[in-house]
């Protein structure tokens, strides 16, 4: 489920097999920069939070009525997962909120 408000997305998700997820690491981006924005290459990578123990959270200081991409990561003791699919949420209007019901799923490749 998440909760959207014009500066903010409250993420939750199912991880699945717990047992050698350690926690997590949500990352996002505005998936159309504003001009501004895409003059900053910084702004075209994805930011993110680490260290994330429960299967929810929220990111706040966003754009009100933006597109943001966002995609989490599981950290087990051999590292990072790759990221799941990323989901597309445009920030709501001011003075609104909306909810959506969303999925990740997370893929992990072991080499030798």
């Amino acid at each position: 489920m998440t909760d959207v408000t014009a500066d903010s997305v409250s993420l939750s998700w199912n991880p699945g097999n717990v047992d050698a997820i350690s926690s997590y690491v949500v990352q996002f981006r505005a998936k159309y920069p504003t001009t501004s924005q895409a003059h900053d290459d910084a702004e075209a990578e994805w930011r993110e939070t680490v260290d994330v123990l429960r299967t929810e959270f929220t990111v706040r200081g966003l754009l009100p009525f933006t597109v943001y991409e966002l995609r989490v990561l599981a950290v087990t003791s051999i590292g990072r997962s790759l990221p799941s699919d990323s989901i597309d949420v445009t920030t709501a209007e001011l003075g609104r909120t909306v909810t959506l019901h969303i999925r990740f799923r997370f893929r992990f490749y072991v080499s030798e």
